[in-house]
């Protein structure tokens, strides 16, 4: 059972104010010695608990491993809406260990992410129909490269509905099963021990004038809540970088991504291809940029 902050906060400062009472009035009464060292532990007790309650990290971030994909595959997500079935292409899959650092039991509540990215700035993209289905962005760089933090939009619970499509034709599309090793979905049903990790694949989306490229991740920041409105941002430098689809297939092979049987033909299926921040745009201001295969 996990203790709220507010009860830890309430508890150590009564320890300490009453072991300070107490200890202050002994030692004026000449009280054993004895007694007054026990008292006076009462007091560094319950300072040593108010002081492990504000400044121990909520979590601590062991490892992670980056994926990048060129928009606008071989990875999609495709998800339901008012308008019908959308496809939003994945940009970037993260894998993430993330341990408990906290003394009491801790659920992960939500996540959010923004990365330091180096890109070309200004450039234009081309919208092109490819010959074995789908689409295929050319971009026209301006030659102003630049590294800025960009927010990385996540994708949530993508669990059995992600396709792999093999070869970059999509006619020929596997689907990919993360209810396992979803971070989302793991999150949601762990509670973390003190010391335990959660370990899973995250998802994200890019800005429009990010995706007909393949930009540089340098660093990530991590901003994760637990259950009890607890929040920590933890920046890491990226060290292994994942760039194409053979180092993809690795993950697949190992049994890491597990594919479900059967293939699947996306050109005969109605969608629209719809990134889901595009689609939350849509929602909030009546227009963006959308397109269709």
């Amino acid at each position: 059972m996990e203790i709220p902050i507010l009860l830890q906060l309430i508890f150590a400062a009564l320890l300490g104010t009453a072991g300070s009472v107490i200890a202050q009035k002994y030692i004026e009464t000449h009280a054993p010695l004895i007694i007054t060292l026990c008292i006076i532990g009462m007091v560094i007790i319950g300072g040593h608990g108010i002081y492990r309650i504000y400044s121990k990290d909520i979590f601590k971030v062991t490892s992670i491993i980056q994926v990048r994909l060129k928009w606008p595959g071989p990875l999609v997500f495709c998800y339901p809406s008012a308008s019908g079935k959308n496809l939003s292409p994945i940009s970037v899959a993260l894998f993430v260990e993330v341990v408990n650092n906290k003394d009491v039991i801790s659920r992960i509540s939500s996540y959010e992410c923004r990365a330091l990215l180096e890109y070309d700035e200004g450039g234009n993209t081309v919208v092109n129909h490819a010959p074995n289905g789908g689409i295929k962005l050319e971009y026209k760089p301006a030659g102003k490269t630049v590294t800025k933090w960009r927010n990385l939009y996540g994708m949530g619970f993508v669990d059995n509905q992600v396709y792999y499509i093999t070869d970059h034709d999509w006619r020929k599309c596997k689907r990919v099963d993360f209810r396992n090793n979803g971070f989302d979905r793991l999150a949601k049903d762990t509670q973390l021990n003190p010391g335990e990790s959660l370990k899973g694949w995250m998802f994200f989306e890019l800005e429009h004038d990010l995706r007909g490229q393949l930009p540089e991740i340098k660093k990530v920041e991590l901003t994760f809540t637990n259950s009890v409105g607890e929040s920590q941002s933890l920046k890491i430098k990226i060290k292994q970088n994942v760039k194409d689809d053979n180092d993809m297939v690795n993950y697949i092979s190992s049994g890491e991504w597990i594919l479900l049987e059967g293939y699947h033909d996306l050109t005969k299926e109605k969608y629209t291809m719809t990134p889901m921040v595009d689609l939350r745009r849509i929602l909030k201001t009546g227009k963006s940029i959308i397109v269709n295969p």
